[in-house]
């Protein structure tokens, strides 16, 4: 008997409480899920805008690979291109070779650069006697963005000082076989110099080594001679006279 009615009033007890259990339950548990839920909802949003993303930045990719595959792409006479590495159709690098002054090279590179969004993967400079440089240049085609900022691929700088003779020295000459050296003094600096040397700091190229001189060639193609200082003289004086 006692049993029986310790039953009903628990029974009672259970359906009295267990609503308002309920509900806290539930609210504890969403309470404790949320954060994890939550972070759950920002990752697929961010998977699905950065597949969007990845999306459209492929698109301007492909749209500017086509554009540099065309034959008229920044054609000049002394250059050729080529693309290589496509993905779905798509050039994912371009090369240019090319044998040219420097300054025709900064033109090219600097078009180059205002049509298309490209990252320098290697470069190869080779300086010739007439002044004039043959380079071969690869690139990885990226996402073209605006307000880029401009790269110099050249193999030296083009704000060098225009040449100043006085500054130069012809120290001496040497002939072993047939191969000719010379001992150039420019300002504080001595270079050992032969045909086809490159003295970058100053921009300039050995033409010529000869016994009495050494002809430079500038960037812009332009010769220059270094004679010993007391012939220099003696032509000066003689073309004053």
């Amino acid at each position: 008997m006692f049993l029986s009615q310790f039953l009903k009033v628990n029974r009672a007890s259970l359906l009295a409480i267990s609503g308002s259990r309920v509900c806290l339950l539930i609210l504890v548990q969403a309470l404790a899920w949320y954060p994890v839920l939550s972070e759950k909802y920002l990752d697929v949003e961010r998977q699905i805008k950065r597949k969007t993303q990845l999306s459209a930045s492929w698109q301007k990719i492909q749209v500017q690979s086509r554009m540099m595959e065309e034959k008229d792409f920044l054609q000049v006479d002394w250059a050729t291109y080529s693309v290589g590495n496509k993905v779905q159709g798509a050039a994912t690098t371009w090369q240019v070779e090319g044998r040219a002054l420097i300054k025709e090279w900064q033109v090219l590179l600097e078009k180059v650069q205002e049509k298309s969004a490209l990252k320098l993967v290697s470069a190869s400079w080779e300086s010739e006697q007439d002044g004039t440089w043959h380079g071969r240049l690869l690139f990885d085609i990226q996402e073209p963005k605006r307000n880029r900022a401009y790269e110099n691929w050249l193999p030296s700088n083009l704000k060098i000082g225009r040449f100043v003779e006085e500054e130069w020295t012809l120290v001496s000459t040497m002939r072993a076989g047939a191969s000719a050296s010379a001992l150039l003094k420019h300002k504080d600096n001595q270079h050992w110099v032969r045909q086809g040397s490159w003295l970058p700091t100053a921009g300039l190229t050995v033409d010529l080594v000869a016994f009495d001189r050494v002809t430079l060639v500038s960037k812009d193609g332009d010769q220059v001679a270094l004679q010993f200082r007391e012939r220099r003289e003696s032509n000066d004086n003689a073309n004053n006279e």
